[in-house]
């Protein structure tokens, strides 16, 4: 199903789009059972500081 393709993949198409490095970091689990976390978007080309920040929080 294309749509549902699509709608999988919405919090992270726009890193996709424009190319720049992003990471997923997850952060526990609400009390709705329900998982939560945020993304991290770097700068072109900055993968490494982006892993770091990553791995600090």
């Amino acid at each position: 199903d294309p749509i549902k393709m699509y709608l999988e993949d919405i919090f992270t198409v726009q890193a996709n789009i424009v190319g720049c490095p992003a990471i997923s970091v997850p952060n526990g689990i609400h009390s709705n059972g329900l998982p939560i976390g945020f993304q991290i978007m770097g700068r072109d080309f900055d993968e490494g500081n982006l892993l770091n920040l990553a791995k600090q929080i």
